[in-house]
């Protein structure tokens, strides 16, 4: 696919979150697309790719930059997230045009990730994993008050306002200064959100036990020899897991873990594996096993023992009783 030529007449406006500001926003990602678009083909990017970028008067955003046969972040998600005023714990989408062949998605720019380098002892004190669990449940409790799952909650989709992270590592933080953290906590990534209720095929990343429940019941019912790989990507899933809050708790539950150790809480390759035999008993009997050594764990840290009660309810296999989003803010541990 050639990198088209954009003038502004080519791009339609499919959303724009300050209608006094969409000329503003046409005219500038106009004179950039063909630039944008050279970019992300030279680098052999197909579906998806971010990139930040400044406009003429220095105001600086991310586009993200989609294809227009990838069926991803309808605007109408957006719509509904917006509803009432933006939410300050979740990224600001500010506009979103289609162009020839891609979709364009303009949001504000954070300053970094929260990712960690594989082998590096976790610097995130118990503090400051406190402000970043506060700022992504207030981020997930706006998406669940307004009937959206985010469907894939990981570290890598949150993000910090922030130009460094030093002072999440602190092992005092007041509570003055907590609050400020936690405000620039930014839950981001929409793409794969979906309507309480909507089937979500198996599609994130820290997917809940009732998520691999319907997979393991397919996985039965077909009559057939399945592996790894196929449980890992496979389009035979996508009429299943309706999509419900209770998904995204879980998988803030494993977020923290792996914050706290730099470590997965649960293997991937092993819940392939299980779920290949579609035996979701196992599968539980493995959660269990795993979830056994998290105290041990948090201790090891110096973590308090609300801490891994606070954990330790995001992390319950049977959804009816893990703590929602709303419950986990009132938690003592955050109190």
């Amino acid at each position: 696919m050639g990198a088209p030529s954009v003038d502004t007449v080519a791009l339609r406006t499919l959303l724009i979150l300050d209608p006094p500001e969409e000329a503003y926003f046409r005219d500038n990602l106009a004179r950039q697309t063909a630039a944008i678009v050279a970019c992300i083909e030279a680098n052999d990017t197909d579906a998806a790719a971010i990139l930040k970028t400044a406009f003429t008067d220095g105001r600086r955003f991310v586009v993200k930059v989609i294809d227009l046969d990838e069926d991803t972040l309808p605007p109408t998600m957006l719509n509904l997230l917006a509803a009432n005023g933006w939410p300050g714990n979740v990224v600001r989408y500010h506009a979103v045009f289609d162009g020839p062949d891609y979709r364009f998605v303009i949001m504000e720019e954070c300053a970094c990730d929260l990712y960690m380098e594989s082998g590096i002892e976790s610097p995130y004190s118990e503090d400051g994993l406190r402000c970043i669990m506060r700022g992504a449940l207030l981020g997930l409790s706006f998406c669940h008050d307004r009937r959206l799952v985010h469907c894939d909650f990981k570290s890598s989709n949150l993000l910090c306002a922030e130009g460094s992270l030093e002072a999440y590592y602190a092992s005092s933080i007041d509570r003055e200064t907590q609050e400020k953290l936690s405000a620039n906590i930014k839950l981001v990534d929409l793409s794969e959100a979906h309507e309480f209720g909507q089937l979500r095929g198996d599609v994130g990343t820290a997917r809940a036990p009732e998520i691999w429940k319907d997979v393991c019941e397919h996985v039965r019912r077909s009559g057939r020899a399945w592996t790894a790989e196929e449980i890992e990507d496979t389009s035979e899933f996508q009429s299943l897991c309706p999509a419900a809050p209770a998904e995204d708790s879980w998988a803030l539950g494993a977020t923290l873990f792996e914050l706290a150790d730099n470590e997965d809480l649960f293997d991937p390759d092993m819940v392939h594996e299980i779920v290949a035999k579609g035996d979701y008993a196992a599968l539980c009997d493995y959660y269990v096993e795993r979830l056994a050594g998290l105290p041990e764990v948090f201790r090891g840290r110096g973590f308090s023992e609300a801490a891994i009660q606070f954990a330790q309810r995001l992390l319950v296999i049977d959804p009816c009783v893990r703590s929602t989003a709303h419950a986990a803010l009132k938690d003592e541990w955050l109190a």
